[in-house]
């Protein structure tokens, strides 16, 4: 029976549906931010940065189309999904830091 139960949990965690209000709510607490500042619409690099690291994980996980990303986090457009996205992965290869925040976001994503 305990058997059994392990074997259910494991695939409950395997079977983890990442949504983009997840994933909005694990950058904004790795930020320390509101989770509306991510939503506003606003061009302050203390928003746009973590908005776009939203992108790149929205991209990553496949959540939705490029236009229902955008429009599900702060009603922007596919162009700017796809150009935040090419952003953040470029980022990722130059900016130790940048790749750690991404590792960490990711793991407490995926828990």
């Amino acid at each position: 029976c305990v058997k059994i139960v392990d074997q259910l949990i494991k695939e409950e965690e395997e079977n983890k549906v990442i949504t983009i209000d997840l994933i909005i709510n694990v950058v904004a607490s790795h930020y320390k931010i509101p989770v509306e500042k991510i939503q506003i619409k606003t061009n302050k690099r203390a928003t746009v940065f973590p908005r776009q690291i939203c992108y790149y994980f929205a991209v990553k996980y496949k959540t939705g189309t490029l236009d229902e990303i955008g429009r599900s986090i702060a009603n922007r457009d596919h162009t700017t999904v796809i150009y935040a996205s090419k952003a953040i992965a470029n980022l990722r290869l130059v900016d130790k830091k940048i790749a750690r925040d991404l590792s960490d976001i990711q793991t407490k994503t995926e828990r």
